[in-house]
């Protein structure tokens, strides 16, 4: 297991606690950076494996155990989204979904705890 970049994990979980950068990238598809809904994930599943047991392991080399705590309590409910809705939702139906809502909204509270602004 390769010790875990924090910088980039936190970057990753900075797209997906802001609202303002989903509607701008995924809706309006405005630059500079020009990703989707489905790549996204995907980065945050790069840094953070969707696999809770190698999340934890991962977790350990660049986290103490409080810092743990809050972001596993956001990869369970991320986790828990992408079991529940899938890959497939259009991303206006992703910015209306209550539960893609809750995703952001937990995002932005382990944002708040690394003292970090999600991305605008």
């Amino acid at each position: 297991m390769w010790k875990i970049d924090k910088k980039d994990a936190l970057e990753n979980i900075q797209i997906l606690a802001s609202k303002a950068f989903q509607e701008r990238v995924w809706l309006r598809h405005i630059g500079p950076t020009v990703i989707d809904y489905n790549e996204a994930i995907l980065m945050y599943y790069s840094s953070i494996p969707k696999d809770e047991n190698e999340t934890l392991e991962r977790l350990k080399t660049g986290f103490n155990e409080d810092e743990m705590e809050v972001i596993l309590k956001f990869h369970h409910i991320l986790n828990n989204f992408i079991k529940e809705n899938g890959w497939d939702l259009s991303h206006k139906e992703l910015m209306e979904n209550k539960e893609w809502i809750n995703v952001r909204e937990e995002a932005k509270i382990v944002c708040k705890y690394f003292k970090v602004e999600p991305l605008s």
